[in-house]
């Protein structure tokens, strides 16, 4: 059983992967896959595809990091509630989709719930400082800065080859309420004369 970092009480004990197994193996099965679509492909296609599937790849890694943190004894332990401080234990797991700049990911973690506070919380959240919202704040801060930098077609461009997604006045929006920026939107976004030109 794993050791518990506050207390053992409500300790759901799962058996611990190896990370570093994990990742290798979803790297392994992308390479894979990758060689056989490349077959026949000139240099200028290979480097067009694998900079295209170097998402997935970083992607599988996260995901597997992920994955592997939520699996871990030690995540699953009882833990002291935001409001009260109380030890609680781990209810379940559950789902969660987020949008990074490696892609969508989606993976579950240990929910916990204090009754007495009826609140619901997720360490793994917190610790690594996730956004609320689906959209993290790694494309918020890429985007505005390719905003700063270049017009916004080119912004839109570069932004979407280097995220997958769409760069659109909705995603901005998104992107600047997820950062919690105290600025108005129109400090995000550039003015319709620079969209025009």
């Amino acid at each position: 059983s794993g050791v518990c970092r506050r207390s053992t009480k409500g300790c759901l004990t799962q058996p611990t992967p190896n990370p570093n197994i994990t990742r290798h193996r979803a790297v392994d099965a992308l390479a894979a896959e990758f060689e056989h679509m490349s077959k026949g492909m000139d240099w200028e296609a290979l480097s067009n595809s694998m900079l295209a599937r170097g998402r997935e790849i970083t992607g599988a890694m996260l995901g597997a990091y992920l994955d592997g943190r939520a699996k871990d004894p030690i995540e699953r332990m009882a833990s002291p509630c935001p409001g009260c401080g109380q030890l609680v234990a781990c209810r379940e797991d559950r789902p969660r989709s987020i949008e990074t700049r490696h892609g969508p990911l989606t993976f579950s973690r240990p929910y916990f719930y204090c009754s007495p506070c009826k609140q619901g919380f997720f360490p793994i959240d917190d610790d690594l400082r996730l956004s609320a919202k689906a959209k993290q704040h790694d494309l918020g801060r890429l985007a505005t800065k390719f905003l700063a930098e270049m017009p916004y077609a080119a912004a839109a461009e570069l932004f979407k080859d280097s995220t997958g997604f769409e760069f659109s006045d909705h995603c901005m929006h998104g992107l600047a309420e997820a950062l919690g920026e105290e600025t108005t939107i129109e400090t995000v976004l550039p003015a319709k004369s620079r969209i025009a030109a």
